[in-house]
């Protein structure tokens, strides 16, 4: 199967979007943390989602941090790499209530919705690192097993490099045996768990797993 790997751009906010959520959701059978923050539908979910992939500050899901794959003109695939001392967790608070703000949200909802990171946030935890995370890495159901999200990460490891970074990670929820399969391929091995009651009480699983990779 052909396909095209190539740099995101805003048009491309609502593929984006889709991305997000269904990387957020995993194997986990309970509602992702995105279906717990924002309460609405899931069209109302990935219309803030394509707000927030293009609002600025520039933060961990903007655009510019996207690799797309493309089959016969359509993608199939996307996942973000990003500097965590370039993007940081104040950068993503600040879009994030930029774009619910220009929604209508009240004071205590934009309250509601950061507490509502907090429980997540334990397991997979925002830092200020100089290393090349990888995240938000999601494959059209047809398309899964095809070897296009294993073509897709060795472009996003290889935008690493050129960064100059030394050492890539990547994290999955306990128990998908997929996302470990394919992160162990391209050379990825765990290196520690986070665990959490509160977390396995909202999300199913008990936490998540994290690897690393030397670039």
């Amino acid at each position: 199967m052909e396909i095209s790997i190539r740099d995101a751009t805003a048009d491309d906010a609502d593929f984006l979007a889709w991305a997000i959520l269904t990387a957020a959701h995993g194997h986990i059978q309970k509602p992702s943390v995105w279906e717990r923050v924002f309460s609405g539908s899931e069209e109302e979910r990935k219309s803030l989602l394509a707000k927030l992939v293009v609002a600025e500050p520039r933060c961990i899901a903007h655009y510019e941090g996207f690799v797309i794959a493309e089959h016969n003109g359509f993608p199939i695939a996307a996942a973000c790499g990003y500097i965590p001392a370039e993007r940081s967790p104040e950068a993503f608070t600040t879009a994030l209530l930029t774009v619910v703000e220009d929604a209508g949200w009240n004071h205590q909802q934009q309250v509601d919705l950061l507490q509502g990171f907090d429980v997540f946030s334990r397991c997979l935890p925002m830092g200020y690192e100089r290393e090349w995370v990888l995240e938000y890495i999601a494959t059209q159901p047809d398309f899964r097993g095809t070897g296009v999200t294993t073509e897709l990460l060795k472009d996003l490891l290889e935008c690493g490099r050129e960064e100059g970074i030394k050492k890539a990670k990547v994290a999955y929820f306990m128990g998908n045996e997929a996302a470990k399969k394919s992160y162990r391929k391209l050379g990825f091995n765990e290196v520690y768990e986070k665990v959490d009651s509160e977390f396995e009480e909202q999300y199913g699983v008990p936490g998540v797993v994290h690897m690393s990779l030397d670039l």
